[in-house]
């Protein structure tokens, strides 16, 4: 959801990443992953429904149809992927829930086999992880895994994600790390996170530190992000008083699951649509016009109040690199 404020939190879930994100590149990675050729990093949405309904995520607000990735236009997103240098990362997420795709375990798996990004990366709430899909997810070779659980006690849990299902998510996410035990696997990674946000109660996160400590390979406590305004909920991300340009146009591309694309997963409601892959390419949309116009718009300061860029933090993390992005004006320029 977001950096938290609380730098008791704030500790380094991969190497090219900022503390706490997998989201925000450090400045460093940065200045190696910008290129006007092809993005570093790539979010792909398997599918745009999900089984829960999160009080604070803003799916159901932004008109989106349900849809699936196609599976001829995933094996056409590795084809090009293989004729790149390697990414960061591929993260199987956006606003829909992927275990929801048939073919997820395949995905990741054919990303696996040619080897495309350093790091897979999936988000789920869990609610669909049963004992085979965890068997068949350890066996594709995921490397991480961060599943959303946001709650210690049922309570919590069904007041704030729409079930009464704590305990089956608790039970799937321990058969996960049961399976992969069993198949002398490394991977994946398995973090399980919750938001911390003014809503819930006294020692909820507390008492999920105890519960899963010493069980997941790491425990996650996030801020609240309020998708621009469009929660309402208070913000425990981390803001800045001063602006500068988001980095995140820059090095990543998002593919929503009937093939759009935008620059970020914090576009909820794919405002700032570059195209559609199904009939452009990756490294096309990456070098389009509305891609150099999106960068151009940050850069300048040209953000339009009430879009979904203007009242986010995503930017924050990675710190200002105006003065790095300014010198790359084949990505931006007319």
């Amino acid at each position: 959801m977001g950096l938290i404020e609380d730098d008791a939190y704030q500790v380094t879930l991969h190497e090219k990443y900022v503390k706490g994100s997998l989201t925000n590149l450090t400045p460093e990675a940065l200045r190696q992953a910008v290129s006007p050729d092809f993005p570093k990093v790539l979010n792909i949405e398997p599918t745009s429904a999900c089984n829960l309904k999160c009080r604070w995520c803003p799916r159901e607000k932004s008109g989106r149809a349900d849809a699936f990735f196609p599976w001829e236009l995933y094996e056409r997103v590795i084809a090009e992927l293989r004729e790149q240098e390697r990414l960061i990362m591929i993260n199987f997420h956006k606003d829909g829930e992927p275990l929801l795709h048939d073919r997820l375990v395949d995905m990741v798996a054919l990303a696996k086999k040619w080897n495309v990004s350093e790091l897979t990366h999936l988000n789920t709430n869990a609610l669909r992880l049963t004992p085979d899909l965890s068997s068949a997810l350890v066996d594709s070779g995921l490397d991480d895994i961060t599943v959303s659980i946001d709650a210690s006690h049922p309570e919590t849990f069904a007041k704030f994600k729409g079930a009464d299902a704590l305990e089956r998510v608790e039970r799937n996410v321990l058969n996960l790390l049961e399976r992969r035990a069993a198949k002398n696997a490394l991977n994946p990674y398995v973090r399980v996170k919750i938001i911390k946000f003014d809503g819930l109660r006294d020692g909820e996160v507390d008492d999920f530190l105890a519960k899963w400590t010493g069980k997941a390979d790491f425990v996650q406590v996030a801020g609240m992000h309020t998708w621009s305004k469009s929660v309402q909920f208070h913000s425990t991300s981390l803001e800045s008083r001063r602006r500068y340009p988001c980095p995140i146009p820059w090095h990543s591309l998002v593919v929503c699951a009937n093939g759009d694309v935008t620059s970020c997963t914090g576009d909820w409601k794919v405002e700032n649509n570059y195209g559609s892959l199904i009939t452009d390419t990756l490294a096309g949309l990456w070098r389009s016009r509305k891609a150099r116009e999106h960068r151009r718009r940050h850069l300048e300061g040209g953000i339009v109040p009430g879009s979904v860029c203007h009242d986010c933090s995503f930017w924050v993390p990675s710190g200002d690199m105006t003065d790095f992005l300014t010198t790359k004006r084949d990505m931006y320029a007319e």
